[in-house]
């Protein structure tokens, strides 16, 4: 005979009975059902041996395996938020040795002794199986395809770790709890599935992932307002001037970056302030504040002993380092982090966790010690992006710490596209909403890029979630990204962008609150809201919500690796020093220049560090247009073409991309000697071809279905089809993009 027991999740599901939510109901005659008491936060959980489920919606379920300290209650690391949910009814069976919970939605399907969450299934109500316990062994776990029809998708809270109520700042002396984890137990590990249900529907799964796993705050207004980065040696008056130049022209500014100079130590780390740039830095910041700015610091955390014990994040002393000195500055007036993920030395991660999303945490910790009734107002580097390559999802929490951007980029036009990708796939697959990239790419020099070049940076920086120009290290500000230095009309053009950026401040601040609320991205994927057409999964072309999309157009400047066919009786020396001194080591004829030995060498012969190249032959221009060239280089390089040195960068520096100013006739041949040096850690190296146009190349758009606008035009468009588009930058009131709005 089945044994049947109903469980109803709420008093408003008591058939309107007002009963208290924890009030046990009296039990019905024995070969009835029985009524189980109510819990309070409103979760039906049912215990069978060492397994427990919880009911906590139609949605959303929660099968979790016994662990050392029994089932766990707490909140932890990964999931915030355990209790308000909905939940559902629920009836309880037990049939074939099996105890089976039957919701509205769906069934869970326990083997009577529960002894094994791997013997645990999710079914349908007909009894299909929708999901069947599959080990998951990572917490950077990307959310589904869009274009996937998705009956059920799981993530486990791994490694399951409880933080101290404090976080990661200090804890009390009076508390002597897990001391030498600074309060944080991590030691209730087990096995946690959260199962989602969303039968076919992405919105609601992420809605349901946020819930869960923590929603993102909403940032500040300002903060979707216009940046202004580079890495440059600010003193107090050089910083003030600068804000002075954008507003005295009539250009917005809400955010000015002080990158890793603000500080006395060379090498980005340490908290001292650099008196003789900032003698008072409190001044400083409350004279930035009263021109409408904010200020936000670059910080490369080092750990208190390099190479000692003090560098794990849970460490007390190396909790305390930080989070004095941060709170400190942050006391002085500072507005934000700039948490920069250290490349070198790493303050080392709990067990299975990042160092990205740990520093997050860190120094969101810190931020709202500090500043507790403020929006979060950080920026972090990407835990899933690695210098503009994507490398995998983010930590399932990863979405809560605000502005995050891709690295250290590179390169000229093509990276606009990898970063368009960068922030339409990391809202997709690890709901991140504020995706910042460096516009105008960190490693690139302003005499690289032409004006259009540079306008068409701004121009998708203007409708992306954060706009952040930023530059790699220069010592003059006049090599800087402010616009004013390449002429009045790129000034005119980047000040009607940042302008109808600000117009549609209300629309971004909008987006912003439907985020927090269901964590749908700002910028997101065609995918969404048109999953049944091909011509929507593409990493091109974005919504702004679900009314404006936009497709950016780029100059069309082909660029690529210069191909073999271009040279003749191309030749590399390689030399065991990095100076090309002596003889060389090793003589070969190679086919092109396209290296990259990340931290390894390019032969035995050769060391992995401190070795130089020389390259030598003739180039041919082999494009149908005249031609400038390209090299990609970490670390030094210089070009000489017909014996003219023309690129001349023989300095230690990060993957920068160098660009001749002389355009090469098509067809037409050159001697050719490219010398190169490795100083230490990355060894990269690559030629590439530009063609010499600023003409916007023809673009297809997708158009979806539904009555839009074309905003340069001004006609009405009827999709789904497919256009093409071309913008060109003949005038300020020329628009760069492919810009249409539903009508």
């Amino acid at each position: 005979m089945k044994k049947v027991v109903s469980l109803l999740l709420s008093a408003a599901l008591l058939t309107g009975i007002g009963i208290p939510a924890a009030q046990a109901l009296p039990a019905e005659a024995a070969d009835g059902p029985v009524y189980l008491a109510q819990a309070a936060d409103g979760v039906v959980t049912e215990k069978i041996g060492d397994i427990r489920v919880q009911i906590l919606s139609p949605t959303l379920v929660r099968i979790e395996q016994r662990g050392p300290k029994g089932f766990e209650d707490r909140n932890t690391f990964h999931i915030s938020n355990r209790t308000d949910w909905l939940g559902d009814t629920v009836q309880r069976t037990e049939e074939d040795g099996n105890v089976i919970l039957t919701t509205s939605a769906y069934r869970v399907v326990v083997p009577g002794r529960g002894e094994d969450i791997s013997q645990v299934e999710v079914q349908d109500l007909a009894g299909n199986t929708l999901w069947q316990y599959s080990p998951i062994d990572t917490n950077k776990v990307a959310l589904p395809d869009l274009t996937e029809y998705v009956e059920a998708w799981a993530i486990a809270d791994t490694p399951r770790v409880v933080p101290a109520e404090w976080g990661f700042t200090e804890q009390p002396a009076d508390n002597q709890e897990n001391r030498d984890t600074n309060g944080w137990d991590l030691s209730n590990d087990a096995e946690d599935y959260y199962v989602f249900l969303p039968a076919g529907d992405h919105k609601q799964l992420r809605k349901d992932f946020v819930s869960l796993t923590g929603r993102t705050e909403m940032i500040p207004l300002s903060a979707l307002g216009a940046w202004d980065s580079r890495y440059y040696a600010y003193n107090e008056e050089t910083a003030l001037a600068e804000i002075d130049g954008f507003h005295s022209r009539i250009l917005p500014l809400d955010n000015l970056v002080i990158d890793t100079d603000w500080r006395d130590s060379s090498g980005g780390t340490g908290y001292n302030i650099n008196t003789s740039l900032f003698p008072d830095m409190e001044r400083f910041l409350e004279e930035a504040h009263a021109k409408n700015v904010n200020i936000v610091f670059n910080d490369h955390p080092e750990p208190t002993q390099t190479n000692g014990q003090n560098n794990n994040v849970l460490n007390a002393a190396e909790i305390a380092y930080r989070q004095q000195n941060l709170q400190r500055i942050l006391n002085m007036g500072l507005d934000g982090w700039w948490y920069d993920r250290n490349w070198w030395t790493t303050i080392v991660p709990i067990d299975g966790f990042t160092h990205e999303v740990m520093g997050m945490a860190t120094y969101a910790d810190a931020f709202k010690e500090v500043y507790p009734e403020r929006r979060l107002f950080m920026m972090s580097n990407v835990d899933g992006v690695n210098n503009g390559t994507y490398t995998g999802a983010s930590n399932i929490a990863a979405h809560r710490y605000s502005v995050q951007w891709t690295g250290d980029t590179y390169g000229g036009q093509e990276t606009i596209w990898q970063e368009v990708a960068n922030t339409i796939d990391m809202g997709t697959i690890s709901a991140l909403p504020y995706v910042s990239t460096d516009l105008g790419a960190h490693q690139t020099y302003d005499a690289a890029m032409t004006n259009s070049e540079y306008l068409r940076w701004m121009q998708f920086g203007a409708l992306s979630p954060i706009f952040r120009p930023h530059v790699m290290h220069v010592t003059d500000i006049n090599d800087g990204r402010m616009p004013w230095l390449r002429g009045e009309e790129t000034t005119d053009i980047y000040r009607d962008f940042l302008n109808l950026r600000y117009r549609l401040l209300p629309v971004f601040y909008q987006l912003s609150h439907e985020n927090y609320e269901t964590g749908m991205p700002l910028l997101r994927s065609m995918a969404f809201d048109y999953p049944e057409y091909d011509g929507a999964d593409t990493s091109d072309q974005y919504m702004l919500g679900e009314d404006i999309l936009v497709a950016p157009v780029v100059d069309g400047a082909d660029q690529g690796i210069v191909p073999a066919a271009w040279f003749t009786d191309l030749q590399a020396e390689y030399y065991n020093n990095s100076n090309l001194e002596g003889s060389p080591v090793l003589t070969e004829d190679i086919e092109n220049i396209d290296f990259n030995w990340g931290d390894g060498s390019p032969a035995a012969s050769v060391p992995a560090d401190n070795f130089s190249i020389r390259f030598s032959g003739s180039i041919t221009i082999g494009s149908e247009k005249d031609t400038r060239l390209s090299l990609l280089c970490d670390d030094g390089c210089r070009l000489y073409i017909d014996d003219e040195l023309v690129i001349d960068a023989w300095v230690p520096q990060d993957s920068v991309r160098l660009t001749t100013e002389e355009s090469y006739e098509a067809g037409s041949t050159h001697t050719f000697k490219l010398e190169y040096y490795e100083g230490s850690y990355n060894a990269l190296w690559q030629l590439s071809s530009r063609a010499d146009s600023t003409d916007s190349a023809p673009r297809t758009v997708w158009i979806p279905e539904g009555e839009w606008i074309d905003t340069l035009t001004g006609d009405t468009v009827y999709g789904p089809r497919s256009e093409e588009h071309t913008s060109e930058l003949q005038s300020h009131t020329q628009i760069s993009y492919a810009v249409f709005c539903l009508k």
